[in-house]
């Protein structure tokens, strides 16, 4: 059974991956990766989360799915 990433070229995808974070830091760093992430890896979405370790949940800190944005 194939999977969808069987042909993934590593190297190249995380040289694109910082390639589009290069310029970016903070707040814009997240939203630059997740963008970077769903572009190279030909996903619907790519979101980045933090650990809240005292409620044990996960914080968005950036959520890109089908081609947008999705805020809070």
């Amino acid at each position: 059974m194939e999977h969808r990433f069987d042909n993934l070229d590593v190297d190249e995808a995380l040289r694109v991956i910082a390639g589009g974070t290069a310029t970016t830091t903070g707040k814009s760093f997240s939203a630059s990766l997740v963008e970077s992430l769903a572009g190279t890896l030909n996903t619907t979405g790519a979101w980045v989360t933090e650990y809240l370790r005292d409620t044990q949940r996960l914080r968005a800190l950036a959520f890109w799915l089908n081609g947008e944005w999705i805020a809070d």
